[in-house]
């Protein structure tokens, strides 16, 4: 089925606004953009593939702090 031209336009403005605003969640979490980080950009890359966006932040969100952990232990 084609979309019309509202259409298109309409899920062409969603997906800019999803985009920007897993970045602006991406440079929150962790303070770099996804150009400059991959890491930022591994998160960037989930948010905009997930299905549930809030769903997702609020994953990454609650993770965040285990997921600290154990990169340092990586390191170490």
């Amino acid at each position: 089925m084609r979309l019309t031209r509202k259409q298109s336009a309409a899920r062409e403005q969603a997906d800019t606004s999803r985009m920007e605003e897993a970045e602006k969640f991406v440079i929150e979490f962790i303070g770099k953009k996804p150009s400059e980080s991959p890491k930022a950009k591994h998160i960037y890359t989930k948010l905009l593939a997930a299905k549930n966006f809030e769903a997702t932040k609020k994953w990454f969100l609650a993770n965040k702090e285990e997921d600290w952990k154990q990169e340092k232990r990586f390191r170490n």
